[in-house]
């Protein structure tokens, strides 16, 4: 495999969970910390239900033994 490892994104849904949109997304060749933390995404809402859903994948069974994903601070704000 030559592609990255460890990806994640971040998707968004407005109609009930039947089509999700992906506003953000990194992967292992963004490796350092700051890639992974602070991000700021715009979401321009299309009606007042919004789903949001992380993803992540560690793409292989290689070295996956570690506690796994954590995911802290997350606030959806109305600006």
């Amino acid at each position: 495999y030559s592609g990255a490892y460890d990806k994640t994104s971040i998707q968004v849904c407005y109609n009930g969970g039947s089509t999700w949109t992906t506003v953000w997304t990194k992967n292992s060749r963004n490796a350092s910390e700051k890639a992974w933390t602070g991000a700021s995404i715009n979401l321009t809402p299309t009606s007042s239900n919004m789903r949001i859903r992380f993803i992540f994948d560690s793409v292989d069974s290689f070295a996956n033994t570690y506690k796994g994903w954590l995911i802290d601070d997350v606030k959806v704000t109305n600006n």
